[in-house]
Order: C-alpha cells, then sequence, then structure tokens
C-alpha cells in the first residue's frame, strides 16, 4: 500500500526533509524582529532561499559566501542603478574577463567583480546585509557585495531574488583566490533590533559585556552613545605584527575546506610564482636580517612582529 505524501498548509517551511520526523513551523517566526539565528537559518535554507548552501555554511548568527568562477577585472568600483543587472552592467564597462575556477591571482589596487555561488529567493520583509571576514582584513582585500538593482553596496532589500556579486580589490598584496573560497558573510533580519544606551547599561550590570585585563569588569564609562570602547594593549611584550612588502602572492587556500582545495604542491606553487616574477623583472626579496624581528616562512604568512623580546612568536 503507498502512503499519500504529507502535505503541509501554505506559508510554512519543513525541517527534516518531509518524513515522519519533520517539523512544520509557519514562515511568519522568520520574520520576528532581529537578526536570523542558526536555527532560523537553517529552516530557511532548507527553503532554498538562499542556494547552494552547505551545512557547513552555516554559522551562528551568518552565513558564509563562497566564490564561484565566472568574474570580471573592473576600471574601479561600480555600482547598478534601479531596475539595472549587476551582469550587465559589468559586461560594458569590463577591461577583462576572468574566471577562478582554477587558482587566480588578482592584483594589487586593481578592482575585480567575481560572481559568488549563492543566489537568493527572500521571503517579503526578509533582508540581508554583507560584510567582509575578518581574514579579509588582515591581509587588507577589501570586498564588498552587489545584487540587481540596488545602488547600495552590502545591503541586499528585502524579497530580493537574484544573484549576488563580490567586489574585490586588494591594497597591500597580490591575492590568489579559488572557486569555492569563503571572503564575505551574510546576515539576515526582518527588522534590526539594537539596544540603545539605556539598555546596554542595564546588560552590563547584570553581566559585564568585557573585562580588564585582571578580571575586572571594564568601567561604565566605557559605554557611550550605545557602543562598547575597547583599548589596545599596549603592555605586553609583543604588541602586534606589521606586514612586510612582498612580491610573493598571497594564497588563500588555507581558508578552503579539503573539498575545494585544489591539489597542487608548495613546489610547483613556488614554481608558478617564481616563473611569474622572473618574466617581470622581480627577483625574489631576500629576507634582510634584524634583532627582533621575524618574518614569515611561507608566502601566505609575509608577517614580522614588534616587541622586546628576541624569541618569536608563532603568528596565529
Amino acid at each position: 500500500m503507498t502512503r499519500a505524501p504529507r502535505r503541509f498548509p501554505p506559508g510554512c517551511c519543513v525541517v527534516g526533509g518531509g518524513g515522519a520526523g519533520s517539523i512544520r513551523r509557519p514562515m511568519s517566526d522568520l520574520l520576528a524582529p532581529g537578526t536570523l539565528e542558526y536555527d532560523a537559518l537553517a529552516r530557511l535554507v532548507a527553503t532554498s532561499a538562499v542556494a547552494p548552501v552547505e551545512p557547513a555554511q552555516v554559522q551562528p548568527c551568518s552565513i558564509d559566501l563562497r566564490l564561484d568562477g565566472a568574474g570580471f577585472r573592473m576600471p574601479g568600483s561600480v555600482l547598478p542603478r534601479p531596475g539595472e543587472a549587476v551582469a550587465a552592467l559589468a559586461a560594458e564597462l569590463a577591461l577583462e574577463r576572468v574566471d577562478c575556477t582554477q587558482p587566480l591571482v588578482l592584483a594589487r589596487h586593481q578592482t575585480y567583480l567575481l560572481r559568488l555561488r549563492e543566489a537568493l529567493a527572500l521571503p517579503s520583509g526578509l533582508e540581508a546585509y554583507a560584510n567582509g571576514k575578518s581574514s579579509t582584513g588582515r591581509v587588507d582585500l577589501a570586498v564588498r557585495v552587489l545584487c540587481d538593482g540596488s545602488p547600495r553596496f552590502d545591503r541586499i532589500p528585502a524579497g530580493y531574488r537574484g544573484a549576488l556579486w563580490l567586489e574585490l580589490t586588494p591594497r597591500s598584496f597580490d591575492v590568489v583566490v579559488h572557486a569555492g573560497l569563503s571572503l564575505t558573510q551574510m546576515i539576515l533580519f526582518a527588522q534590526r533590533v539594537v539596544l540603545g544606551q539605556a539598555e546596554l547599561l542595564a546588560r552590563h550590570a547584570r553581566q559585564p559585556l568585557a573585562h580588564h585585563p585582571d578580571g575586572a569588569a571594564v568601567e561604565a564609562t566605557a559605554l557611550a552613545d550605545g557602543r562598547l570602547t575597547l583599548g589596545a594593549d599596549l603592555d605586553r611584550e609583543i604588541c602586534g605584527f606589521v606586514a612586510r612588502r612582498s612580491h610573493r602572492p598571497l594564497d588563500l587556500a588555507p581558508t578552503l575546506r579539503p573539498s575545494d582545495r585544489r591539489a597542487r604542491s608548495e613546489n610547483q606553487r613556488n614554481n608558478e610564482q617564481s616563473e611569474r616574477l622572473t618574466a617581470h623583472g622581480h627577483p625574489w626579496p631576500e629576507r634582510p636580517p634584524g634583532l627582533g624581528v621575524h618574518y614569515g616562512e611561507e608566502a601566505r604568512s609575509p608577517l614580522c612582529w614588534i616587541g622586546t623580546s628576541t624569541t618569536p612568536p608563532l603568528p596565529r
């Protein structure tokens, strides 16, 4: 005997594949004020409102977005007019087409527009905001998301349906990117809910939001205009890192999952980089000696540390 498929009323999303263990929840739950958290994001992904998405991309309050293959090198930053598609704008203004299905070197001070793998079909009332991941800040790589018909960076309007694009501008180093690499993330919300000054002070009084190195709670004066002020700890023996100039492009492959990583040996990569540099008349830079300065051994870590210790730390 064949069992009839389960039918759920309109306006519901199904968690669990629709089988006996499935949970029926109304889509209206996703439109409650505030930013969607993990469970709600997983439910949204189950409706294909963001697709394709692998489970590892769903974070506690955001979804990682990945590079696809197609892209363009642009003369500078661009934004579409209302009703204009990003792909059409890029095709009209692009200097050249690029493809990151194979390792692609992005040159310093050049602007690129690469398509993202995920597309959106957001329900009415649900909007999104994107921002670069911390890894892009550490290598001084500026990234901004564009979508069709929206003349604003990183803002995705409520109910948007369509593709997403990522603008990339390396500011300090040439970088190597690959399809599948995640450089930006997206939060989704129906209404942004932000604590005001009084609410923030009350929250800090119940459970301190930050502490001094000795464990004592920071003073209430650190909270101003609904914001928490943080300070740099300059009393440490090593208080920071400084990037050194290098002709070697930074390969961002370590941030890829193994399934997306290209199987290339270190020797092959070094040979390719050496050939490119030699062709442009740039010899490999020598590592200058210096007390209290430690240069990263690999092209992916061109860091030196500053401080008073003669024992170099391990870059994290």
